[in-house]
């Protein structure tokens, strides 16, 4: 073993005349912001297509509830028609009854 390699992780803290102090400190914190930036990208990439899908949920809800009002109003209509129909249906047999007279009294 030589003995660069045995104080490999010594000569990397040992201070160089030629290194300005800023470079120093560029060397080092660099790669670890570049490392949280690609972090923070991956992070908000997921936060967007959650966001998508969350939007499209949404939008997709609020059609199906339109839909859900527009049927509801439908039916009641049909209620209300069928309700009418019977009265109807009920008036006319009075009529009906009055107008004949009973089969057990011919």
């Amino acid at each position: 073993m030589t003995e660069a390699t045995a104080r490999k992780d010594v000569t990397r803290d040992i201070w160089r005349e030629d290194l300005q102090p800023e470079e120093a400190i560029c060397a080092r914190t660099i790669p670890v912001l570049e490392a949280e930036a690609a972090q923070l990208e991956e992070t908000l990439a997921q936060v967007i297509e959650f966001a998508y899908f969350w939007t499209v949920l949404l939008n997709y809800i609020t059609k199906l509830e339109a839909e859900n009002r527009q049927l509801q109003a439908q039916l009641d209509e049909n209620i209300r028609a069928k309700d009418e129909a019977r009265l109807g249906t009920l008036e006319l047999l009075q009529i009906l009854e009055e107008a004949c007279p009973p089969i057990s009294s011919l």
